[in-house]
Formats: C-alpha cells, structure tokens, sequence
C-alpha cells in the first residue's frame, strides 16, 4: 500500500509547488549559462563541453528538490562552471599542448584517399564498422574522401 510518506517523502505533498517553482528557475538559469556558452550541436559537444554541461545539470539538480540547498549555491556553482569553461577555452586557443590535453590529438585514418592503417589500429572502431559508415554516407570509394578523422567520423561527418 502506498502511504503519504513513500509518494512524497519527509516534505509532504505541499512542497511540490516549492519544487516546481525552484525547478522552473532552474530550468532557465541553465538556458541562460548555456547560451552564455555559444551555441553548438549535440554531435558538435567536446568530452570538455559535456563536462560542463553535466556539471550545470548536477548543481541544478540539488536546489530543485532539496529544501536544505539554495537556490544561490546553485547559482555560484555555475558562475564557477563558466568561468572555468571561458578561461580554459581561452587557454585551448592559445596553447596547443593545453588543446591536445583537453580535445586530444586528432588521429587522420584517411588522408587524401589513402587509408592509414597504423593511425587505424589505434581506434576502437573495426575495418568492417568503418567501411559500412562509409558506404552509410555514400561514399564506396576511399579517393571520395579527403580526411576522415574518428571523431569526425563517429558523429557521422567524413
């Protein structure tokens, strides 16, 4: 039998209007610091770009449902989150060691139409895998393709 306490827990039924409010604001605090961010496609994401994104999510998370937590330290954290995000952008585009660290070092398994099989056997992705992407995307050839680079390539963009 379900009782008051297991659908609502320890705050009752009436801090659910606390919630939505508090998850509302929240809401929009995170379209406002990832607009503050630039604008960029899901499959155009960094690993570093969804740390940040993730990291907004973690500190929204909390202030929407714990009445201990407020709304201010959720704030904070993501004042803290943009300004690491705007100064290690800054740094990327400065320094290439700081890129290589943080993007990696882009790996060509094709360059002009040939397929480089040493910089191949590095990736994950199998021969057969990669030739059916390939042909996916149209191309049946390996001279039809210039560059293709496996970060490129997962996201289906040779």
């Amino acid at each position: 039998m379900l009782t008051e306490e297991f659908l609502f827990g320890e705050t009752g039924a009436g801090y659910l209007l606390v919630i939505a409010g508090r998850t509302f604001i929240m809401f929009l605090s995170i379209l406002i610091f990832l607009r503050l961010l630039g604008k960029r496609g899901v499959k155009q994401l960094s690993v570093f770009e969804l740390v940040v994104i993730l990291g907004l999510g973690s500190a929204a998370g909390d202030p929407m449902i714990y009445k201990e937590i407020g709304m201010f330290s959720a704030i904070v954290a993501f004042i803290v989150v943009v300004v690491c995000y705007k100064l290690l952008t800054i740094l990327v585009f400065k320094y290439k060691p700081v890129e290589h660290l943080i993007e990696g070092k882009e790996v060509y398994i094709v360059r002009e139409g040939v397929f480089a099989i040493d910089e191949f056997s590095k990736e994950t992705l199998s021969k057969d895998e990669f030739f059916m992407e390939l042909r996916q995307n149209g191309v049946y050839h390996l001279g039809q393709v210039e560059y293709a680079i496996p970060i490129l390539f997962k996201d289906k963009e040779i």
